[in-house]
């Protein structure tokens, strides 16, 4: 009984990996843009951990006027935004053989001052100044601000999916964005997960069940 007892405790701590590897969220740093912190109704020209070109930084907006926006930030208080240029990290995360996505939220301003941005997944190369020098594009989606809410803010993901033989596994993971046209485009909440392919998971599962069955069996 002891012994079976052991077993199961060992099910449910790899089990309890098993929801972590199949929902793992990378390291996207300041995906939340509150850093640098800043008061009520500031901006800046900064994003912390990000490397940027052009014009862009956080903005902590005033989410009782509706002004800007009728709805609060979707991550704490303060979002990014571009004028012009992109914004782009390299992270600690490496492509491995399974689906990436890349989740983030853009939000439409009340003014007029609103554009259209492009969100793109890197691998390999360096990043500076908003740029990916020397990597692989692998997935990118543009999103237009006809295709929102005025004052709102919307969520979306965007999936690339590698397979054994992907030339870019093991390189590091980037996310870049770019700010297309108009006059501003605002952004938060940006993160993502790895999720190893099923037949591995599987293979993980059935191991542990198999091995307690042979202990029942003694």
């Amino acid at each position: 009984m002891i012994r079976e007892d052991n077993m199961r405790q060992k099910l449910a701590a790899l089990c309890g990996a098993f929801s972590i590897v199949t929902g793992a969220h990378a390291a996207i740093i300041n995906g939340g843009f509150e850093l640098p912190a800043l008061g009520l109704n500031s901006f800046n020209n900064e994003i912390t951990s990000w490397t940027k070109s052009g014009t862009g930084g956080v903005w902590h907006y005033n989410p009782e006027s509706t002004t800007y926006f009728s709805e609060v930030a979707p991550d704490g208080v303060q979002v990014g935004f571009l004028n012009s240029g992109s914004a782009a990290q390299q992270t600690s995360d490496v492509l491995a053989e399974g689906l990436t996505t890349l989740y983030f939220s853009v939000g439409r301003r009340n003014d007029a001052y609103e554009g259209d941005v492009r969100f793109e997944i890197w691998a390999g190369g360096t990043v500076a100044t908003g740029a990916v020098n020397g990597g692989t594009m692998l997935a990118s989606s543009e999103v237009l601000k006809d295709s929102l809410v005025k004052g709102s803010w919307k969520d979306f993901s965007l999936t690339y999916t590698a397979g054994a033989n992907d030339a870019m596994l093991g390189e590091k993971l980037s996310v870049r964005i770019v700010k297309l046209n108009g006059g501003q485009v605002d952004f938060d909440r940006v993160s993502w997960s790895a999720v190893p392919e099923p037949f591995s998971l599987m293979g993980l599962g059935l191991g542990a069940l198999g091995l307690i069955s042979r202990r029942r069996s003694k």
